[in-house]
């Protein structure tokens, strides 16, 4: 039967091995830290094999195209709700636009077109 002293010698065993794993997969870990503390640690491991870089303006689903699909700052699949509207109309004018941080601003002035003479 296993004495308390075999007890304790496995748990530090296993401590050390959870340390030194917690290390191989990138993450700070000490093996004199306890048992609770490295257990936590196991929640920071990356995963995926791709780290995300935390978003300063992360886009919304009204702000990406119907049909497309994008990370959000959780890590969750967004697809994307904005309707993409096409306008087509022929002439002679000037199309100027201007953008800021809440949306696009188009401005057509249109030319005058010249009179025909009969001379």
């Amino acid at each position: 039967m296993a004495t308390l002293s075999d007890y304790i010698a496995a748990l530090t065993r296993d401590r050390d091995s959870l340390a030194a794993n917690l290390q191989k997969m990138g993450v700070e870990a000490d093996n004199a830290e306890t048992f609770t503390s490295l257990v936590a640690k196991v929640l920071e491991i990356a995963t995926g094999g791709v780290s995300l870089p935390v978003l300063s303006n992360p886009a919304t689903a009204s702000e990406i195209l119907e049909g497309y699909e994008a990370i959000d700052q959780d890590g969750n699949v967004i697809t994307g709700t904005a309707q993409q509207t096409i306008i087509t109309e022929t002439g002679t004018g000037t199309l100027s636009y201007a953008w800021d941080e809440e949306a696009l601003l188009l401005m057509i002035e249109e030319s005058e077109e010249e009179e025909e003479t009969d001379e």
